[in-house]
């Protein structure tokens, strides 16, 4: 796993963000799953943190922060969870909404 400067936009002092540790994605996903990290690769990650599990983009924002405006731009991270078992369901369910934008990609 490569050093990877998580970014908690609640704490803004740093001191939350770095402890936020980079994980290896679980083995043994499902297919579904595998297939939303193959299309995802190198644009989505994982991090323990204070206790949960959070997937972010490259944004590496590990919580919610802003209000939309251009000052302070709304961002947060895709998901995160209380346990390592909610992960794979989460990423098999990213697959189907994948799929159908690669159809709808390609009708075009």
């Amino acid at each position: 796993m490569k050093n990877l400067n998580a970014i908690d936009k609640q704490n803004l002092d740093g001191a939350y963000g770095a402890t936020a540790v980079a994980l290896d994605w679980p083995l043994n996903l499902s297919e579904k799953a595998q297939k939303t990290l193959g299309y995802l690769d190198g644009a989505v990650f994982l991090f323990h943190y204070l206790g949960r599990y959070v997937i972010t983009d490259e944004s590496l924002w590990l919580t919610e922060f802003g209000d939309g405006t251009m000052e302070s731009p709304y961002g947060f991270p895709r998901a995160d969870f209380d346990t390592w078992e909610e992960i794979d369901p989460w990423l098999a369910s990213q697959a189907d909404d994948l799929e159908e934008l690669e159809r709808e990609l390609n009708e075009e």
